[in-house]
């Protein structure tokens, strides 16, 4: 499965893996109370909207937020590629 992500020295698929699960698993016994109490133990057929939301605060209650990923500043200024514009500015 790690495989699947890029080669990224700033990416830590191990430790990312780990807080994902705990997410989810966290999200999983949330939901439950959540069928049980709030839906009377109806069986919820929004569950991915609301695995999502309590993921998201709990992300947000961590300090965490999910965003692109940001160039490096090497490959900002990565000259190797179409340089067109620059006699402007040399």
């Amino acid at each position: 499965m790690s495989g699947m992500a890029k080669k990224d020295a700033a990416f830590d698929a191990p430790r990312t893996e780990r807080l994902i699960l705990e997410l989810l698993t966290a999200a999983a016994a949330a939901h439950g109370v959540h069928e049980k109490e709030d839906l009377g133990g109806v069986y919820d057929e929004q569950w991915p909207q609301w695995y999502a939301a309590h993921i998201a605060a709990s992300l947000a209650e961590r300090g965490l937020v999910v965003s692109p990923r940001r160039p490096t500043i090497a490959e900002s200024f990565d000259l190797s590629g179409d340089v067109a514009g620059w006699d402007d500015w040399l």
